[in-house]
Parts: C-alpha cells; structure tokens; sequence
C-alpha cells in the first residue's frame, strides 16, 4: 500500500487514537452515507486508502491490521471491505471504550482552548446555523440540531470547553440517512473545520491511556521459580 501525507491529517487532536477516532467518522459519513453494501466502488477505495495512509502517518495499532498483508486497496475495497471496516469500527469502539473511561478519571471532562481559535470556531458555528436555518428538514430534527449548536456557543464562553453538546451534534449529522443526509451533505465540512480547529486550538493535554491487553494467569511456580512441567499422573486413568 502507498502511502502519501495529506492536508487532511492536520490540526487533529495530538492523541493518535482520538485523531484516528475523529478522522474515521468524518471519512465514513462522507464516502460511506448510505452504508457500506450500497457505497459505489471509488468510495470504497478512497476510504481504504485514506484509513491506511492515516495509520502509518499517525503510527496507530490497530488489531488484526496486519492480517491485510501486501493486499492493494483496490483489492481490499472490492473483495475484502467488510472485513476491512469491521477491523476499523472494532478499533473506533475500543477507542470510544478508552475515552469514556478517561472522561469517568476526569481526564477528558473539558478542554482549553485558545482565544483565536475560539473566534475561529464561533464563526464556523454561526455559518452551520445560517445554512442549517435555510435548509428543509424535519423541524423537531433541526430544533435538535439548533439546540446542541448553541449549548456549544455557551460552552466556548467557559475557560474550560466541554465538547459533549458539539459532539452530538457532529453524530446526528453523521448517522443522518437518505433525503436528509443529502440536505446536510453542505454543513459536513463546516463540522470537518470546526473539529480541525479544536484540536489546533486546544492546549495540551493528558494522553489517552493506552490500552493494554488482559495479564495472562501463570500456573503454580516451583521453588527454583519456574513452572513445573505436567508429568500426565493427574491424567484420567
């Protein structure tokens, strides 16, 4: 697999998890909207090449990648895909695991963000309002959107930002499907930007706990240390 750095990779969060976590639900609500068995083949290649170049620039581990071998994108996108995306959307969920578990440690309850950055992100918010405002939705759906975006706005005046409500709201957009998916396809890449500029703006922070695997249980250990060996006289006779 060929591998070329992308303007898309910058201003995510420092933590390769968290960016990986962010830049996978963008990648998929975009190229993946009407679910992975009815996604046209070029769609499905992009993602796949966008998710391999986003691993090795980003150095992430992710369980079971390995099994793909030399295998081209092309090759993975036709034959192999479901497969593909179930690795990615394990990995996503185990990330979501560890952030939550974080945010219960207090780790990841708020972040700081700086001033101009801020004043970016306002700007993008109030943009996502008048697009949203134009738009002919369901209006108990886009109240809900409204909603979320101005918790959000309230949020910035904080020193400390909590992203829960701007959060929700970038899910609803996502998981959105047919005739509304199509009529918020223009506000996706205002939520890309506003997310970009989160992750630019805010100061440093704790680094996701990595995850570490279950410790095998040793077995009764000799003297000298070492495990005795079974000898077969505990067999059933």
């Amino acid at each position: 697999m060929s591998h070329q750095i992308s303007s898309d990779y910058r201003d995510l969060p420092a933590d390769p998890d968290t960016a990986f976590m962010i830049f996978e639900q963008n990648l998929s609500s975009r190229l993946l909207r009407g679910g992975i068995e009815e996604t046209r083949l070029e769609n499905r290649i992009k993602y796949v090449a966008d998710i391999d170049q986003f691993i090795h620039v980003f150095g992430v581990k992710i369980d079971r990648y390995f099994d793909f071998g030399k295998t081209s994108c092309a090759q993975l996108a036709e034959h192999h895909f479901s497969e593909f995306y179930s690795v990615t959307q394990t990995h996503v969920s185990k990330i979501k695991m560890q952030l939550a578990r974080a945010d219960s440690q207090g780790v990841f309850t708020s972040v700081e963000i700086s001033a101009d950055a801020k004043e970016d992100i306002r700007k993008l918010v109030l943009e996502v309002k008048k697009k949203l405002d134009r738009l002919q939705l369901e209006e108990s759906k886009k109240d809900n959107l409204f909603r979320k975006l101005n918790i959000f706005l309230d949020e910035l005046d904080r020193a400390r930002t909590t992203l829960a409500a701007f959060t929700a709201a970038q899910v609803q957009i996502a998981s959105a499907t047919g005739q509304a998916a199509e009529k918020l396809e223009p506000i996706v890449g205002l939520f890309e930007r506003i997310m970009k500029a989160i992750g630019r703006g805010t100061k440093q922070q704790k680094q996701l706990p990595r995850w570490e695997e279950p410790k095998q249980i040793e077995g009764p250990k000799s003297e000298s240390g070492a495990i005795p060996e079974d000898d077969g006289s505990n067999d059933d006779k």
